[in-house]
């Protein structure tokens, strides 16, 4: 009788003990090149994922197996990982490298890849966040802000960039931040590198989504998909419970901003929401390149009522809510003429060249 005790007791234990049932991983596309050429820079393709970004997230696909091992099949299954990127061929090699990691006997994975997708791509689909920040106020604020080193800097910027326009100094930022990502020596004085430092974080962070209305937008349908999935997996309703999802820096830094994070998310950063179960209790984690966040305004272990709760200052109400804020000032036709409409298609994979034996 003790014996049955034992066993009763030990099985209720393990019912009650704490069970990750959800992922939810956004992360940048690995190192790539410049997004524009420049006459001194190397001659390469712009904007693909480099060898050393595909070997970047084929290890962080190896991470995920080791760290998130329950979730994991021992066999690729398309229905059970919900894999999805934006339309750049960077965002989708570095997915598929990343699922070769975790799947390394698979060589095809289905992943989703979306026309316009508000979730990774908020600026995209949504006229409001490029009317509250076009081209010209950031160009202005870019040179009111660092006008003082540009002066100091002319000529050399002038040098390496062609010229004092938004386009050429932004284009010339691109390149040398992009050396220093990758480990290559970097033409020009240290104080032209410091400033092209300064200038690309000054257009990604604090213009692009440094007003609260436009980080509001910028993070209310992801959240939305969030929010829905884990009610979803909570409830123990069939749905997927793994979602990986490859995007872009600007994707990540309204969300870093919600955490007091206020730089530039390098290639390959991630950032995860995990969901568990003990008991009758579910509650949320949040990791930043794998060191766990403390939720906004819900104290740990933040329940899932209570990150529901946590989020309200942060996010719109729902979908219909966002696409209303978005169309101010621009008509009800405005957003469908975007055609937010998915595009799911199967890919059969030729970008990670590197051979995974």
């Amino acid at each position: 009788m003790g014996r049955v005790l034992a066993v009763l007791v030990i099985a209720l234990a393990a019912a009650q003990a704490e069970r990750l049932v959800g992922l939810i991983e956004v992360s940048r596309h690995g190192l790539r090149t410049p997004l524009m050429p420049m006459k001194w820079a190397n001659e390469e393709e712009p904007g693909v994922l480099t060898k050393e970004g595909q070997l970047q997230k084929y290890e962080h696909g190896l991470s995920l197996r080791k760290n998130y091992s329950e979730l994991f099949g021992d066999v690729y299954n398309q229905h059970y990982i919900d894999a999805r990127a934006t339309n750049y061929s960077r965002t989708i090699s570095s997915l598929e490298c990343q699922l070769r990691g975790i799947y390394p006997a698979s060589s095809s994975f289905h992943i989703d890849i979306y026309s316009s997708d508000a979730a990774l791509l908020p600026h995209t689909t949504c006229p409001r966040i490029r009317e509250i920040m076009n081209k010209d106020q950031i160009a202005s604020t870019l040179h009111q802000e660092l006008l003082e080193d540009i002066k100091t800097n002319r000529e050399e910027i002038e040098q390496f960039a062609g010229g004092l326009t938004f386009e050429e100094v932004f284009n010339m930022s691109d390149v040398l931040v992009n050396y220093r990502e990758r480990g290559f020596k970097i033409p020009g004085s240290q104080a032209l590198s410091d400033l092209a430092n300064r200038v690309y974080e000054h257009i990604l962070v604090h213009l692009w989504f440094g007003q609260e209305e436009q980080r509001r937008l910028g993070v209310t349908p992801l959240l939305v998909e969030v929010i829905t999935r884990f009610q979803a997996l909570n409830s123990a309703d069939p749905v997927p419970a793994v979602s990986l999802y490859c995007a872009h820096d600007l994707t990540l830094v309204p969300f870093l901003y919600l955490f007091g994070i206020k730089e530039n998310p390098g290639p390959g950063a991630f950032l995860q929401f995990e969901l568990y179960k003990e008991a009758n209790a579910a509650y949320i984690r949040l990791r930043y390149n794998g060191n766990e966040l403390p939720v906004p305004r819900c104290a740990s272990p933040c329940s899932l009522p209570a990150f529901l709760q946590s989020l309200d200052s942060y996010m719109l109400p729902d979908l219909l809510s966002w696409k209303q804020q978005c169309e101010i000032g621009w008509g009800s036709a405005s957003l469908l003429g975007l055609g937010i409409v998915s595009i799911v298609l199967l890919y059969q994979f030729r970008y990670c060249l590197f051979a995974i034996r």
